[in-house]
């Protein structure tokens, strides 16, 4: 017959149940209720390294990367031989901008743990920050020798590359969703290299899946936003060569030929009607949920609204170019180009803030 556990042991047992309670807490990013119960435990034994580290962990799920890197210094402070709180503070430091400091933090992680493949991605991450990518590429590249069955090394990896070589940077994710389909960065960073080779399409569905993976990654939001700007920008330009070239055409044609009013009329609305038909039928082959997110966005964004009302104006101000002729014709074409010229540009602009 056992004998009872001591007060000392059930409280030991109680205390792993209520660290295990905060991990699972991470897992599902309840960081508030996972803070709070750091908070406690901390309150009962201040120089637990552990619950500090989760502490810290719950901070940066918080965004107070100060807090989170006072936090993981009380942890090293406490246990200096353990890498968790090293990467801890490598990452607060990486959130603060502090990159020399992340880069020196993640090292000494990788010192402690040489066989923990969350340390080397972490210096991985830095190095790339510092534009250090030998360093870079090595550490994931140690990475991935440590833990090829985890997706995060392969996404890591891939987005080293893909700068100088977006075919490999491919495989990466590629290999990194046949590990874990639900990996939100291996879809989002795919999606930015479909959006880069104009598969707009792809990319939005691509992104699509990445933001319904992880609901609270704005990354994939914001990638997803600049593909449906793109969507928009490239049927404005559509609209533009349309009524300039294809429908200006007809007309000069009709007015040489002194039969404007009604063959060329037909001619004119046949033409816009397929036009349309066309886009109907583009907008068609997207995605039931790309469709909703490209009307809640142009309902919800500004930059957006503005691109959409730059397409209408492009399409009244060609229509009455094309059909007048003289000043007035000359000047609303002149109008719709330069409308045209700045949607292009605010495009670019998104998407040269494409984020992986």
């Amino acid at each position: 017959m056992t004998s009872p556990p001591s007060s000392g042991e059930a409280t030991g047992l109680d205390r792993a149940a209520a660290v295990g309670a905060i991990e699972n807490l991470l897992d599902v990013r309840r960081f508030a209720d996972a803070r709070a119960r750091a908070a406690a435990l901390l309150g009962e034994q201040p120089d637990d390294p552990r619950v500090l580290c989760l502490l810290a962990q719950t901070l940066l799920g918080l965004g107070e990367h100060a807090s989170a890197l006072q936090t993981a210094q009380r942890a090293i402070a406490v246990s200096p031989e353990e890498e968790w709180g090293h990467r801890l503070a490598s990452l607060a430091y990486e959130k603060l901008g502090q990159y020399w400091f992340a880069r020196d933090a993640a090292q000494r992680a990788t010192i402690l743990a040489p066989h923990r493949w969350q340390a080397w991605i972490q210096l991985a991450d830095t190095a790339h920050a510092l534009a250090s990518e030998h360093q870079a590429l090595h550490a994931a590249t140690e990475a991935l020798r440590l833990a090829p069955h985890k997706s995060a090394p392969h996404v890591v990896y891939g987005r080293l590359l893909m700068e100088r070589d977006p075919i490999r940077a491919r495989s990466a994710f590629e290999e990194a969703l046949r590990v874990e389909p639900g990996d939100a960065a291996a879809r989002n960073n795919l999606a930015v290299l479909d959006l880069r080779t104009n598969n707009l399409r792809q990319a939005g569905e691509g992104l699509i899946r990445a933001a319904a993976a992880n609901p609270q990654d704005t990354v994939a939001q914001h990638n997803l936003r600049v593909t449906v700007h793109a969507i928009v920008s490239r049927t404005c330009l559509a609209v533009f060569v349309f009524t300039i070239l294809v429908a200006r055409s007809l007309t000069i044609v009709g007015e040489a030929m002194g039969r404007v009013q009604l063959p060329f009329a037909i001619i004119w609305i046949v033409t816009e009607a397929l036009a349309l038909g066309y886009l109907t039928w583009w907008l068609r082959q997207l995605t039931a949920p790309l469709r909703r997110h490209l009307w809640y966005l142009v309902s919800r964004d500004a930059i957006l609204s503005v691109v959409v009302a730059g397409l209408a104006v492009v399409g009244i101000l060609g229509t009455v170019g094309v059909v007048t002729s003289g000043p007035v014709g000359l000047t609303t074409r002149a109008l719709a180009l330069l409308v045209v010229i700045a949607v292009r540009i605010l495009t670019a602009i998104s998407v040269r803030r494409l984020r992986y």
